[in-house]
């Protein structure tokens, strides 16, 4: 796993696992949380950000698989998904940073599979998405004690991710769609106001992640071979012309 330097371009490389899964930074972005799978044992681990810390295991699953989908706005947690081996239904929990204790279960629905949970920015509600209905959808239910649910896609959809102020939700319409969904807030309530397609991605394996302000997207897209031609940009042409 590595690090990019946006300003310098500089590259850093953070860990040399080679399976670290999803990694999450911390709010204040000295610590990055992502899920790795050595000697064939999956697990939970934290590292400073800044290369030169130790790498330390925070949590090994005892029975079935588990990667990081979000650290809480306080810091203090981790927001997991866990797939136990015995129902291969996923499920959400919470996990401490700091100490010793299992994870807490967050968000289960019986017969149904949950995930890639995402806590706003205000730390009062949770995004994630559900199979309930029979296919893929995006809710917000009340966080950090769940109680009740808005669905906010209306054709499917997965990997929500948040604006920092709250009042956009992002996710993957099933056609690969980037939407989305305008929300208002209210009286500790929250509802959808608007739905719009942003653009069409060529996502693969479902990941992209949004910049806090909304205005920028990065996506691990596919490419066909036409893509990965040069495109050659011609400045002032009109110039080179009187010249000649």
């Amino acid at each position: 796993m590595k690090v990019r330097d946006l300003v310098s371009g500089e590259v850093s490389l953070v860990t040399s696992d080679p399976r670290p899964l999803n990694p999450v930074w911390s709010p204040d972005g000295t610590q990055i949380a992502y899920s790795g799978l050595k000697a064939g044992a999956p697990a939970i681990y934290l590292r400073p950000s800044n290369t030169v810390g130790v790498e330390q295991e925070r949590w090994k699953p005892k029975d079935g698989l588990a990667s990081v989908t979000d650290w809480t706005p306080n810091g203090k947690s981790l927001v997991l998904s866990e797939r136990p081996f015995g129902t291969n239904l996923g499920r959400l929990s919470l996990l401490n940073v700091t100490g010793k204790e299992d994870p807490v279960p967050l968000i289960e629905v019986p017969g149904a599979t949950v995930g890639w949970g995402r806590v706003s920015p205000d730390g009062k509600w949770i995004a994630y998405d559900s199979n309930e209905s029979g296919r893929d959808e995006v809710y917000i239910s009340s966080f950090p004690k769940p109680v009740g649910q808005l669905q906010i896609s209306g054709s499917g959809g997965t990997q929500p991710r948040w604006r920092n102020d709250g009042k956009e939700l992002y996710y993957l319409a099933p056609d690969k769609k980037l939407m989305a969904a305008t929300l208002g807030h209210s009286d500790g309530s929250v509802q959808v106001l608007s739905t719009r397609m942003l653009f069409q991605t060529a996502v693969e394996l479902e990941m992209y992640d949004a910049a806090p302000d909304g205005n920028h997207f990065v996506v691990d897209s596919t490419a066909s071979d036409e893509s990965l031609a040069p495109l050659n940009l011609v400045i002032n042409w009109t110039a080179e012309l009187k010249k000649k």
